[in-house]
């Protein structure tokens, strides 16, 4: 949705994802496993980014990430632990933490863009409810692209 509004997207992933994110809308991605990504960025970016959305870093490594945002930009943190606003010592920083963003409203457009089949699905394998266990041991164990889906109703 980001690129969709004209956003130039970096997005950081291993290489066996590189067209998978840039199909989703990235314009640049930045190997993660092997350059400091910060590094990275303020090398192909040296005023920085204007804003971050963080779904992975936890804690102190997002502060140390948020040096590659220029002065006055935005922090957008979703991930848990987050760390508390003062960590970032830079008055010039906005940074919100949300856990959950529903309000009435905030969810039409991507609803309406996946009844229309334009919003890019991003379930990569789906398991029955009798291998939720199995579920969680390959989230934590192993490289997921995408979400994965525990189906609860023989109909899903």
């Amino acid at each position: 949705m980001l690129a969709a509004a004209k956003v130039h997207v970096i997005a950081t992933a291993i290489p066996e994802d590189d067209d998978y994110v840039r199909d989703l809308g990235a314009a640049e991605v930045i190997d993660y496993r092997t350059v400091d990504t910060v590094t990275e960025t303020l090398r192909r970016h040296p005023d920085g980014v204007d804003a971050m959305v963080n779904l992975a870093l936890p804690g102190p490594n997002l502060v140390r990430a948020s040096d590659a945002i220029r002065p006055g930009g935005h922090l957008l943190n979703v991930a848990f632990p987050s760390p508390e606003p003062s960590a970032f010592d830079r008055a010039d920083l906005t940074v919100r933490t949300v856990y959950s963003t529903a309000r009435p409203g905030d969810l039409e457009e991507p609803a309406a863009q996946a009844m229309a089949g334009s919003l890019p699905a991003t379930i990569s394998r789906r398991y029955p409810l009798e291998e939720a266990a199995r579920a969680y041991a390959d989230l934590v164990h192993s490289h997921v692209r995408g979400k994965l889906l525990v189906i609860t109703d023989a109909t899903d």
